[in-house]
């Protein structure tokens, strides 16, 4: 089985496929990493000024605080499939700008086809994270 990626390979990846450099960038896509991403670490700190960051399709199973992400307004870690615990997701709270994080795809959503399953899991977010609002997948598209 294949060694995961690493958020600081992906990163590398990136700014060779963008040009960019990470302390600057506003959107950033670490979305279908192969072998995907299997945590997230603290080299994802370096982007300073990234108002959407996606990590869709990955397999990340824990999150970290990310306290240089100040102007934070949307986080995509949908269809990931790992993250179990809502202590996980209570780690964004310390985000000053978070207001839609999408979720959607993982174990602590229970099953997408359940009746009101929007409903049922909004309450358990807005907990952790009061200033957000659950995003389902058709709002944004593919992140």
């Amino acid at each position: 089985m294949s060694k995961a990626t690493s958020c600081k390979d992906a990163i590398k990846k990136w700014e060779a496929n963008t040009g960019l450099v990470p302390a600057e960038a506003i959107e950033v896509k670490l979305i279908c990493q192969l072998p995907p991403i299997d945590k997230m670490d603290e080299s994802l700190n370096q982007f300073e000024a990234c108002v959407k960051l996606s990590l869709s399709t990955n397999a990340i199973e824990c999150m970290i605080a990310l306290p240089k992400f100040k102007s934070l307004k949307i986080l995509s870690l949908s269809r990931n499939h790992k993250i179990r615990s809502w202590d996980e997701v209570g780690k964004l709270s310390q985000l000053p700008e978070i207001k839609n994080v999408l979720f959607v795809g993982n174990a602590i959503y229970g099953d997408k086809g359940a009746e009101n399953y929007k409903e049922n899991n909004a309450p358990l977010v807005y907990k952790r994270i009061p200033r957000s609002n659950l995003l389902m997948e058709s709002q944004l598209g593919v992140l």
